[in-house]
């Protein structure tokens, strides 16, 4: 996978991760239909694209400066929680989009779904930790928050490594060309 395709998957890391710092179907699953390189890519752009929506408005809930340990708490877990649905959303649309009918589309596939499942994982661990928040100390309730920011720089360090491994393994000319001449990708990308 090269040009568009590794900026696009950049993107989704660093969307989810930017997201929180300022959740699927395992690859192996059987995959859907077989599709044209263009209507693949076209439904991959607009879903990230939707993705990337779904996460910025899940963070319009987060109030930083809130002085009170329980209502930053609260807003935390549910950040996480619309993150990671939103990430399951993602990863349905993923799915629904079928699989690009050209050499190594499968992988290209499983790699765009394991790496997001990766995502929605690190999501749903990070909502799991949220929950166990202590509000009794704020300097350790802070900590605690930035660890676990952390867990998902770490996550996502994980993920690009997913993306970037694809991006060495696939080299698919006709998708290159599909996001390089797909509208919906620009925003993306």
């Amino acid at each position: 996978m090269r040009g568009n395709r590794h900026g696009l998957l950049t993107f989704g890391v660093l969307a989810g991760t930017v997201a929180l710092l300022g959740a699927g179907f395992p690859a192996e699953d059987v995959l859907a239909r077989d599709v044209s390189a263009e209507k693949w890519v076209k439904s991959v752009c607009t879903s990230l694209g939707d993705w990337a929506e779904d996460l910025a408005a899940a963070q319009e809930g987060v109030d930083r400066s809130e002085s009170d340990l329980d209502q930053q708490k609260e807003d935390l877990v549910a950040y996480l929680d619309e993150v990671t649905e939103a990430t399951n959303a993602l990863l349905k649309r993923l799915k629904k989009a079928g699989t690009p009918d050209v050499e190594d589309g499968k992988g290209v596939t499983g790699a765009f779904r394991k790496g997001f499942t990766q995502a929605r994982d690190t999501f749903a661990d990070a909502a799991d930790d949220a929950e166990s928040l202590d509000t009794e100390d704020a300097s350790q309730f802070e900590e605690d928050v930035v660890d676990i920011q952390d867990a998902i720089a770490g996550g996502a360090d994980d993920i690009g490594a997913t993306f970037d491994e694809a991006d060495e393994k696939y080299d698919v000319p006709e998708l290159d060309d599909a996001f390089e001449a797909e509208p919906s990708c620009s925003g993306v990308a």
